[in-house]
């Protein structure tokens, strides 16, 4: 046995702590102030005592809390069962958990900084863009780090298809959380009639929706073909799970942005982004900009690796 009993009763207790803690974030901005958002009746029953903010940052705070919920649930059922099995690979599964949890809140704090700094800017009127961009990139690179660090010493030389597993499960289950939830919110747009005849907000719904459902339908996909076959089983699972998830990420992005960007240089110059910010504020271009940016770059990235998974076997069945 490799592990103490102080390593599983920690995980346990650890987990416990972000299943409760983010169970309750999750939980309430997912299934009230979501799905109420653009209803005009119930609203203002789960946001009156809140701080103000925009759609987008109540979908992202239930986005992540539902997220770490959900990983650190299964990471304490594990951390059970290592304890009550005496398992040591029930115990790295647990660890994995923390890992998957470490890599979603250092993406959500990445998008923070590079994506959706202004939710946050006029959400607290005394922080500027600036601040919240070098904080939310300096705060996601300390979490990579941190989660890095217990990775390498966990896998390294070793077969990492445990690890593969749960990152697959962790990003599936972000993007399938992200699709439903925005889901849920399109009954309370179309009740809203003075936000329903706008077909944009609808779309943009829309495509968050299909993104979330076929992206994390896909990595929920390969992180079962992961835990069934392994990390080097069949290479043309993973490239096309990726790559399709990808793909819909990246189209969702630059789509939403393009209408973003219409929409601010209409002559009632408003988009879905800005107009539901805080008190109608006007945001700029940063956030539509860095979406057709990021979208872009997602989608060549894509492209690159599917391009790099191929590749080395023709090479290889040439030499």
């Amino acid at each position: 046995m490799k592990y103490s009993q102080t390593a599983r009763s920690l995980s346990v207790v650890f987990h416990g702590l972000i299943v409760a803690a983010f169970g309750a974030l999750g939980l309430y901005f997912g299934f009230f102030v979501v799905p109420e958002f653009f209803n005009p009746v119930s609203k203002g029953l789960f946001t009156q005592n809140l701080f103000a903010g925009s759609y987008l940052l109540y979908l992202e705070l239930a986005v992540i809390g539902l997220t770490l919920f959900l990983v650190s649930a299964y990471g304490l059922v594990k951390a059970c069962l290592s304890i009550v099995k005496n398992s040591d690979e029930e115990l790295v599964k647990s660890f994995s958990a923390f890992i998957a949890d470490g890599w979603a809140v250092s993406i959500f704090f990445l998008l923070q900084g590079a994506l959706l700094f202004d939710l946050t800017t006029h959400t607290d009127t005394s922080s500027s863009p600036a601040f919240i961009v070098v904080a939310g990139l300096l705060l996601a690179v300390v979490f990579l780090i941190a989660t890095n660090i217990p990775m390498v010493k966990l896998f390294d030389g070793k077969d990492s298809s445990i690890l593969a597993t749960r990152l697959a499960w962790a990003a599936g289950t972000s993007m399938l959380v992200l699709g439903f939830l925005n889901l849920f919110a399109l009954p309370g747009l179309y009740a809203a009639t003075d936000l329903a005849s706008d077909n944009d907000f609808a779309l943009q719904l829309w495509l968050m929706v299909l993104a979330g459902l076929i992206s994390g339908g896909l990595l929920v996909y390969l992180g079962f073909h992961f835990k069934k076959h392994g990390i080097k089983g069949n290479p043309l699972v993973s490239c096309l799970s990726i790559g399709f998830s990808g793909m819909a990420i990246a189209v969702a992005m630059i789509v939403t942005g393009v209408c973003e960007l219409i929409g601010l240089g209409a002559d009632n110059g408003h988009g879905f982004y800005t107009l539901l910010t805080i008190n109608n504020v006007p945001v700029g271009y940063g956030y539509p900009v860095m979406l057709v940016i990021l979208g872009a770059l997602l989608g060549g990235g894509t492209i690159a690796f599917i391009i790099y998974s191929v590749t080395p076997k023709t090479h290889k069945a040439e030499a």
